[in-house]
């Protein structure tokens, strides 16, 4: 308001100014609210004496406040210089009154224009944030699509980032996901050369034990049987490590499996395990018809039972199955729970990469006393 007000004085007094000099120079030049004198000396002695002695400087807007009859008013004084050098007053005299109206109604205008003014420069600091947020958030988007194509082969070369880090980024996870699918690949390739290179002397050994089968007489024939169903679960094992592998050159086929007698087949050739032992084996078989991929039932049910055979402590293993699937309780010795854990080793491993890959739901759990494994096909595989 204060340099409004001086702006608007120095404009009056121009124009004052050169009013006087149309007038031909005149003492005073009035135009009934601002009066223009040509000296300090000419400037009224009651409006001096409230300045006191003349001002040094020119430019600036002196202020006094006078009483009259009980009325407040507001005398402005500004000293200033013309182009020729010579020194002139401008005064100016307003009521109380008049200043608190003026100025509240000013006040007013001026509160709104800053508020539109701050709400509009806010507004253009918040788009600017924004673009700026985009702008550096753009490329981390970028990263993070192309990152998901890695490993798929919907993958194409890491884009080029204006920021060098995001380049560096960007090429050690490519480097680090082309050495995982090396190690993988890797892996896989022995997977596939173990398995075929099992296949020769498994059926060697089949073939010389089916051999023997016939020169042995009774008495030897039982060890002959475990040694032929050993042979049979490698050759399974083998098919089983090629499909996991995606290696087999055909896919494996549903059979029609009846749950009781492919239990009851797997309970028996497993019953030796149990010699010896006081284990008592109790079976709640279903007659269900299902159709299923038999041989990978067999590789997962024959290792929950080897396993629940080995490592059961004395009392009663259970064997429940359904057409929804299988669970197989056993009793432990909590003492000897880590180990039981452990001994399954590979086959539980490979009962659940199966179970991963046929969608089949599988889990283990171990209580203090005993452990249960539940094994639900799924759904679809039913006929």
């Amino acid at each position: 308001m204060d340099w409004a007000g001086d702006t608007l004085m120095k404009l009056e007094a121009q124009a004052l100014l050169r009013q006087s000099l149309r007038e031909g120079g005149a003492q005073q030049t009035s135009d009934g609210y601002l009066s223009l004198y040509q000296s300090w000396a000419a400037v009224p002695e009651q409006v001096r004496s409230q300045f006191g002695s003349e001002p040094a400087r020119d430019g600036e807007v002196l202020e006094a406040v006078v009483r009259n009859a009980g009325e407040e008013a507001f005398l402005y004084l500004l000293p200033f210089q013309t182009e020729t050098g010579e020194r002139r007053y401008l005064l100016s005299r307003h009521n109380r009154a008049d200043i608190e109206t003026l100025g509240e109604e000013f006040f007013s205008a001026a509160l709104m224009h800053s508020l539109l003014t701050t709400l509009a420069v806010f507004g253009l600091l918040f788009a600017l944030f924004f673009w700026l947020i985009r702008r550096a958030t753009q490329p981390i988007a970028q990263l993070s699509a192309w990152a998901q194509t890695l490993g798929t082969r919907a993958r194409v070369d890491a884009p080029h980032f204006e920021i060098e880090e995001l380049n560096q980024l960007a090429q050690r996870m490519q480097e680090g996901v082309s050495r995982i699918e090396a190690f993988n690949e890797r892996e896989k390739q022995f997977l596939k050369h173990a398995s075929h290179e099992m296949r020769t002397p498994l059926a060697i050994i089949q073939a010389s034990l089916d051999t023997l089968e016939l020169q042995t007489g009774e008495a030897g024939k039982a060890s002959l049987r475990r040694a032929q169903l050993a042979g049979a679960n490698m050759a399974l094992l083998s098919s089983a490590l090629l499909w996991l592998a995606r290696e087999s050159p055909q896919a494996l086929k549903r059979e029609r499996v009846t749950l009781d007698t492919f239990f009851q087949a797997i309970i028996e050739d497993h019953r030796y395990l149990l010699t010896g032992r006081d284990v008592a084996v109790r079976l709640e078989l279903s007659s269900d018809i299902i159709k299923i991929k038999k041989s990978l039932l067999h590789i997962v049910s024959a290792n929950l039972v080897r396993n629940a055979f080995q490592h059961s402590s004395e009392g009663e293993i259970v064997v429940i199955t359904d057409s929804e699937g299988l669970r197989l309780t056993n009793p432990i010795n909590p003492e000897d729970a880590d180990a039981n854990v452990e001994g399954f080793g590979l086959g539980l491993e490979l009962v659940r990469r199966i179970c991963d890959k046929l969608q089949w739901r599988f889990s283990v759990d171990l209580t203090g006393d005993g452990a249960q494994v539940n094994v639900i096909w799924s759904p679809t595989s039913h006929s």
